[in-house]
């Protein structure tokens, strides 16, 4: 799959990602993430020293991304 980066912003300092996990996020969500590959569905919440990040799911593959980027409407 091609890299694609997609969000959206929410209410409340919140931000909807579809994208691969960076290590950063990875460190920030606090969950353990087994496999890293791939593209996830996740919120980002706060700014800068307050950040974390909620991982919503995993996305098989590639009609799944462009399905919920539609449907999120991520640009």
């Amino acid at each position: 799959m091609d890299e694609y980066y997609f969000s959206a912003d929410l209410v409340d300092n919140r931000r909807l990602r579809l994208a691969p996990l960076t290590d950063r996020h990875i460190a920030m969500c606090g969950d353990e993430i087994e496999d890293p590959s791939g593209y996830y569905l996740f919120e980002i919440h706060g700014t800068g020293s307050t950040e974390r990040v909620e991982v919503l799911a995993r996305v098989m593959n590639e009609d799944a991304v462009f399905w919920l980027q539609n449907t999120f409407n991520m640009r």
